[in-house]
């Protein structure tokens, strides 16, 4: 019989991502939340790269893993995932969990005829 001990560490995706389809210019939240007894870090991918929200201010990676998209600009579509991830410890690497694959459609605005 097996048991968990402190220096062992779980890594656990609990909420993953799903698509939407948004019109440009509203916020969307994509959802992505883990588990894990170790601290967490969490990643976001767009079209398999990665997002660096701190050169992007309408593009915010919050405490709980979710994705928020303020203003949402037809650039903004594609597909998304999440990547969780911990520390093993020392020399072990790390643990880590890559969400499924959601997509985010943004629909311009319609323009009449001229």
């Amino acid at each position: 019989m097996s048991s968990v001990t402190e220096s062992q560490s779980f890594l656990a995706l609990i909420t993953q991502p799903s698509s939407q389809t948004v019109q440009a210019g509203v916020t969307v939240t994509l959802k992505c939340s883990a588990q894990s007894n170790k601290k967490i870090t969490y990643e976001w991918k767009h079209n398999n790269h990665t997002i660096q929200d701190d050169k992007e201010t309408r593009i915010t990676i919050r405490d709980d893993g979710s994705l928020r998209i303020s203003k949402t600009e037809l650039d903004d579509d594609g597909i998304y995932r999440c990547i969780a991830s911990t520390r093993r410890g020392a020399k072990k690497g790390k643990l880590v969990r890559k969400s499924r694959l959601a997509r985010l459609t943004v629909q311009g605005k319609i323009l009449g005829p001229c």
